[in-house]
């Protein structure tokens, strides 16, 4: 009950009347800059989303849609909290703070990326390593291979073969194409 839709909802929109309020004065002071003559609305058509907004909705996971990156997320809940990053991005928040902001409400599990320090780092630093790893093992062992397979230019008689045995091996040949 601590994150209720209906507290999530009031508070989203206590900070969006909060952020009209203070975008109210310099609104009508734009007004009447112009002279008394009537403003003219250059917010027309869709608002850009603030870059710094845009880039803490995109490094962050829904705690609304599991499985769901923050900005892809239909819940109405993930559309709030959308607006309240836009809010607080607006008021002059960074990304990182906004991200720390929402991972303080909700929880460190809503990371999309992992820290690039401590563990984080194991988790960027581990792929690539195992790659290179990967690469070397299948270089290693294709060499392997190839120089059992080439024999390196020995006879067709195994090396480990003794003269009686080798004068065995060639009778039993003999017999065999015997007609």
């Amino acid at each position: 009950m601590r994150n209720s839709p209906l507290r999530l909802r009031g508070f989203t929109a206590l900070v969006a009347v909060g952020a009209l309020a203070a975008l109210a004065p310099s609104l009508t002071a734009g007004a009447q800059s112009a002279g008394g003559q009537d403003a003219v609305d250059q917010t027309s058509g869709p608002v850009e989303p603030h870059p710094e907004a845009v880039e803490a909705v995109t490094r962050l996971k829904s705690p609304f849609c599991p499985g769901f990156m923050l900005e892809v997320c239909p819940s109405p809940q993930a559309a709030e909290l959308r607006d309240t990053i836009e809010v607080l991005a607006r008021s002059g928040m960074e990304s990182d703070e906004i991200i720390e902001w929402v991972l303080a409400r909700y929880g460190e599990e809503w990371r999309a990326l992992p820290k690039t320090e401590g563990k984080g780092l194991i988790a960027w630093l581990g792929p690539p390593v195992a790659l290179f790893l990967g690469v070397g093992v299948v270089v290693l062992v294709l060499a392997r291979l190839l120089r059992r397979r080439d024999g390196g230019g020995q006879s067709d008689t195994s090396p480990g073969l003794s003269a009686a045995e080798e004068r065995r091996l060639a009778k039993a040949v003999r017999e065999f194409d015997a007609p």
